[in-house]
């Protein structure tokens, strides 16, 4: 028949919690060393973006058209090219987002100097199929110019309202 166990006398139990405990002190300050796991190497931080870019990036995230913006050379104007302007609008917040003209035609070999110019807030003049995407801020003006080279229809977007309907065409003939 086994003996009931009887109590340590607290004497007795205090250093036997104490040493338990450097132990288990000892086992944890031993296993924070350096770990056996292997990590490549970092790649180096991206360089800072143009001014240009962040101003109408904090615009865009002020005012809630939060949209990538990539940064595209455009041509400067010619001075022998035809001057259009196209006002990027959103009828003073009415929330009806329009390209005026929202239809624009030209011919082959035209030189046209584009002036896109922003009503109240930031807006891109996109047409994917030609390679043109100008983006203006709230009341900022852009220009540019492009050569027509080859016949069609090609559409306009503005990309943060697209889905709102801020389209448009360019027939070129």
């Amino acid at each position: 028949m086994a003996r009931p166990l009887k109590y340590m006398p607290r004497n007795a139990a205090l250093p036997l919690v104490a040493a338990i405990s450097l132990i288990i002190l000892a086992g944890c300050a031993a296993s924070t060393g350096t770990s056996s796991i292997a990590f490549p190497d970092s790649p180096p931080p991206p360089g800072p973006a143009p001014a240009n870019l962040i101003a109408l990036s904090m615009a865009s995230y002020v005012t809630g058209d939060a949209a990538p913006i990539v940064e595209t050379t455009l041509a400067p104007p010619d001075p022998e090219g035809t001057q259009v302007e196209v006002r990027l609008r959103d009828e003073a917040g009415s929330g009806a987002y329009i390209f005026d003209p929202g239809e624009l035609t030209f011919s082959v070999g035209d030189s046209i100097n584009f002036v896109i110019e922003s009503e109240t807030e930031f807006h891109t003049f996109t047409v994917e199929e030609l390679d043109i995407d100008a983006a203006s801020d709230a009341g900022e003006s852009v220009e540019f110019n492009f050569k027509f080279d080859r016949a069609g229809t090609f559409q306009i977007v503005c990309i943060p309202h697209e889905t709102q309907g801020m389209v448009g065409t360019i027939t070129v003939q």
